[in-house]
């Protein structure tokens, strides 16, 4: 009834939604909140960087493939994307200010709040997906860092999400634990 209730409210076809694994049905709705609080999800800072970067000739790597993001999700059990879909549905009325609030703190560069809000107040109560989602990824993308940072020369940048940046697994606490100098950029 949640289900329903949010994909009527959010104007999606519950037909399509329903067919959807329960990982795959909350990123779809996920995209829905985020187009309905008036943020573009095409617009985002990846893309935007991949553009500058390509742009400029860089040379762009991956820290991981479509194909092990989507892994992350749909090697969960069962009943963790159920709950992991449930508790989206939680927040519907709340997601929009969530959202203002996130890049605020990621503009701001404030790791306190942005732990607060992604981690402490999204994944807390959600060991599996924290698991999962941040601290699996992080610790494989530690090690791709570590290896490219010992044997190649230079200054790297390296975009992630703002999640990846917060709390005491994060990727930058990763990469410092081996000994890497890690900087964050202030947008101007």
């Amino acid at each position: 009834e949640r289900l329903e209730n949010a994909v009527h409210e959010l104007g999606a076809p519950m037909p399509v939604i329903d067919r959807q694994r329960p990982w795959f049905a909350a990123l779809s709705l996920a995209q829905l909140l985020i187009a309905r609080a008036g943020y573009d999800p095409e617009a985002g800072v990846d893309r935007t960087l991949h553009q500058l970067a390509e742009t400029s000739g860089k040379t762009i790597r991956r820290l991981e493939t479509i194909e092990q993001q989507l892994l992350a999700f749909a090697d969960l059990p069962e009943q963790v994307q159920i709950d992991y879909l449930l508790h989206g549905l939680t927040q519907i009325g709340e997601e929009a200010n969530m959202l203002d609030d996130l890049v605020k703190a990621w503009r701001a560069g404030d790791m306190a709040r942005l732990d607060s809000i992604m981690i402490e107040g999204e994944l807390k109560d959600q060991p599996e997906i924290y698991e999962a989602l941040m601290v699996r990824r992080n610790a494989a993308w530690t090690d791709t860092l570590d290896l490219v940072l010992q044997d190649e020369a230079g200054v790297f940048f390296i975009a992630v999400g703002a999640g990846h940046l917060a709390g005491q697994d994060s990727l930058q606490v990763m990469l410092a634990a081996r000994g890497h100098h890690v900087e964050r950029l202030t947008p101007p």
